[in-house]
């Protein structure tokens, strides 16, 4: 689906709205009774109607774990409504593995017997909810039930169910089979979680691949669509894993098993691009996919104008990112355009206006002909043009995405967003260009231009940046924009959202969605206050209350942004509906690898300025800060590899300062521990740079081991592990080294420190042989790998190698 970027709400400091009244209201049968109550009323059979079902919501939210197990005739209850209470009662989290096996078959039973859709999709719900091996062992019977409802939510459940990836492989593979194959709304369910394990399993088999290639020919154009999603989730792993050579090794695996032609041909074209920096051949079979889906377009045949409309923009599209890569402006220029009318054939199905799912692909294809776009934009600059005609392109580009966004948000209520979405998609030029070393291959016969090499690729990346930041004021942080543009009275609508009619009128449309989605959600919010009250009047339901006033608070924050005077260039309301992007720091570790810390830290000063001067809205408060923090670690650990390391010291703290600030407003907010591990790994990625600076800049190893444990307790992966080994062995403890050696699996990221590690603990060998790895198979260019060598050189962890010849050739000394 789409890679819209939601944003993590902040926590709001204004005042209480007016909003409802909070009153207790007119007393009703439940007032005034307990959950244990309630639940003898309803095995007794008390009540009918509304206020039964009112009777069963209490005691879902209040019964005491000790009695959950005597609520589990509510599951054969007169009522549906009520049988569906009590199913998701029985994946309350604070029951955690009590009774879980009771549960389970419970709730299989229903799943498996009741007659109403409802009370079965919240049953498959909680076992889903519930995970483990029983639990998913019941999901996968529960999948080729013979009613087709049960099978489909036990399948929706068992693709998002922890524990369940057994059971998941068992059934895909029965796809192939003669009998007992899951019908085709199950497998399409499972298929893309299926293709993601795929991916991270190394030892899959060509029978784990041949349920894949069978579902890409499958008759059923929904099992068809799963499987291409699987297989694009499949690739994208693959090539982020950064291993050489497999996804080209899978790819021509699945060939070999009969995968669809089209399919390959585009596979192949994104391998080509993102993974082996081999733009000729990425052309070669990006013009195949061309020529065979042209063909398919004719009048005479007979096939699915609209998905032969979607493969030929992609084959377009990827013939015009090699013809970029090869120097082919023109051509470029030419297939990226053609991509754009593919596209816009599709679009104009207006599938925006059929059902749901139709709505949410058409939002997809909105998401796509804008990285179109961003790949126009792309094309003019590698003209040598950043002036008006490239502008013109980014600001189509920011429009586009802004349509995605406004039916995306009238769809689902609200969604905040920004450039990142666009440019982190699958094939953004961002990850089939920039993330390359260069590109091999020349440009076609008459071009003058050669394929890019990794220092064209660094500017290019860094002026569309700043074209991107020029037509969409504070959404692209750390970015100067074009000298001149924003004070021409010709450019005033490209470079202003709010003077161009047409995008403000999309943020307008933005904005209205959100607010009439809060007001619904106010509403639900204000109902679930009033039955708390009824159930136990005179105590304040302070879950409720709480949830209620951020809801409130929330209106009035967004009502009073649309009062602020601009800030940043941009009204409040405007910049809340946009997440300030990532790129300048995606840029800046560019700038690094090549070897300029100084312009790369510069860029992440700027970008800290950028969001600060700007102002960090509510709507993405979370999301602003860790901007900021990533920035500062950028420019700490550029300050140690100038060898400034007070410098980088100073920056580091206030980074840890600030993510432990966040992580101390989200705990006080009840956020759960998968949204505080993401910054919890962040601050450890900072202790760490504070750990590195203070034992070589700072000759201050006690400073530096502080800083590492508190590191360690944060993080306790392999590549903290092999850290933890090197401070043990530092420190002398050379048998709780070597024993946390043996746990570690050597890699790209855990080379150099292994290095450190053999290295402090005297094994010569060893340590030679990782450094030769990390420094000869580890860096994107010739200035990272220097760079490398000049930090080995002066590490005091290498400084028993310094001596040997090899060390002296390896780190480039003599």
């Amino acid at each position: 689906m789409i890679s819209l970027l939601l944003c993590c709400l902040g926590a709001f400091s204004a005042p209480l709205a007016t909003g409802p009244s909070l009153t207790a209201g007119q007393e009703s049968p439940v007032d005034r009774v307990s959950p244990d109550v309630a639940l003898t009323r309803l095995v007794d059979g008390d009540l009918a109607g509304p206020a039964r079902v009112e009777l069963a919501r209490g005691v879902a939210e209040g019964l005491p774990v000790a009695r959950v197990l005597e609520a589990l005739p509510l599951l054969v209850d007169r009522d549906p409504e009520v049988r569906a209470i009590a199913a998701s009662l029985l994946s309350r989290p604070d029951l955690g593995v009590l009774a879980s096996r009771e549960r389970v078959d419970a709730l299989t039973r229903v799943a498996g017997s009741d007659s109403d859709r409802r009370v079965i999709e919240a049953a498959v719900e909680a076992l889903g909810q519930i995970g483990g091996p029983g639990a998913s062992a019941a999901l996968g019977r529960l999948a080729v039930d013979d009613v087709d409802a049960v099978a489909e939510a036990a399948a929706r459940a068992l693709a998002g169910a922890a524990d369940a990836l057994e059971p998941l492989r068992d059934l895909v593979r029965r796809s192939t089979a003669t009998e007992g194959r899951p019908r085709a709304a199950v497998l399409a369910a499972l298929l893309p979680r299926y293709g993601q394990w795929l991916a991270d399993d190394e030892a899959a088999t060509a029978a784990d691949h041949a349920p894949l290639v069978f579902s890409l020919r499958h008759p059923s154009p929904e099992v068809r669509r799963a499987a291409r999603e699987a297989f694009d989730r499949l690739i994208s792993r693959l090539i982020d894993s950064a291993v050489p050579g497999r996804a080209s090794a899978l790819l021509g695996k699945l060939g070999e098993l009969g995968i669809e032609r089209d399919v390959a041909l585009y596979q192949r074209a994104r391998i080509c691009l993102a993974a082996e920096g081999d733009a000729a051949g990425a052309l070669v079979a990006a013009r195949e996919l061309v020529r065979s889906r042209g063909l398919l377009l004719r009048p005479s045949a007979r096939t699915d104008a609209f998905e032969s409309q979607l493969w030929l923009f992609r084959g377009l599209y990827l013939k015009g990112v090699a013809e970029i890569a090869l120097g082919e402006h023109e051509a470029a220029s030419a297939s990226l355009s053609g991509a754009a009318g593919a596209l816009d054939v599709a679009l104009s199905e207006r599938r925006d206006l059929l059902s749901r799912p139709e709505r949410l692909r058409h939002v997809d294809l909105l998401h796509q002909r804008a990285v179109i776009e961003v790949a126009r934009t792309l094309a003019v600059v590698a003209r040598g043009d950043s002036g008006l005609a490239a502008l013109e392109r980014a600001r189509f580009a920011h429009l586009v995405h802004l349509e995605a966004q406004a039916v995306f948000a009238e769809i689902e209520g609200d969604v905040t967003t920004g450039w990142d979405g666009l440019l982190a998609a699958d094939l953004s030029p961002y990850r089939l260009l920039f993330g390359r070393r260069g590109f091999a291959g020349g440009a076609s016969e008459g071009s003058t231009v050669a394929a890019l090499d990794r220092a064209t690729i660094v500017r290019l990346e860094g002026t569309l940046g700043r074209v991107l930041a020029t037509v969409s004021p504070g959404e692209l942080p750390g970015f100067e924009p074009i000298e001149g543009a924003a004070g021409s009275v010709l450019l005033k609508q490209v470079t202003d959202p709010l003077a161009d009619d047409q995008r403000r009128e999309l943020f307008e449309r933005i904005r209205a969605a959100r607010l009439s989605g809060l007001e619904a959600a106010i509403e639900e919010a204000d109902a679930a206050y009033r039955r708390a009250q009824r159930r136990a009047p005179g105590l304040l339901p302070e879950r409720e209350f709480e949830a209620l006033q951020r809801l409130q608070r929330r209106r009035m924050v967004a009502a009073q942004a649309i009062q602020q005077e601009p800030r940043g260039g941009a009204p409040g309301w405007v910049r809340d509906l946009r997440i300030p992007g990532s790129a300048a720091l995606w840029f800046a570790q560019d700038l690094t690898e090549e070897g300029r810390g100084v312009e790369a830290r510069l860029v992440a000063s700027r970008m800290e300025r950028d969001i600060e001067a700007r102002g960090i809205s509510n709507w993405w408060f979370y999301v602003g800060h860790e901007r900021i923090a990533r920035a500062q670690l950028l420019q700490g650990s550029a300050f140690t590899d100038e060898g400034r390391g007070e410098d980088a010291e100073e920056v580091l703290l206030r980074a840890v300062e600030r993510i432990e600030d966040i992580q101390k407003q989200l705990l006080e907010n009840g956020a759960s521990p998968e949204a505080l591990s993401g910054f919890r790994n962040l601050q450890a990625s900072a202790l760490v740079s504070l750990a590195v600076n203070a034992n070589v800049r700072l000759q201050a190893p006690d400073r530096a081991r502080s800083y590492y444990e508190r590191a360690y307790e944060l993080r306790k992966d392999e590549f903290m592990r092999t850290l933890l080994a090197c401070y043990r062995a530092r420190s002398g403890a050379e048998t709780e080294a070597r024993a946390l050696l043996r746990t570690i699996r050597p890699g790209p990221g855990t080379w150099y420190n292994l290095a450190c590690t053999h290295a402090l603990l005297g094994d010569v060998e060893e340590a030679l042989g990782f450094l030769k790895s990390e420094l000869e198979l580890n860096h994107a260019s010739l200035e990272s790998r220097a760079r490398q060598q000049e930090w080995a050189a002066e590490d005091p962890d290498l400084a028993s190698l310094r001596d040997d010849p090899r060390f002296r050739r390896l780190v480039r000394v003599d």
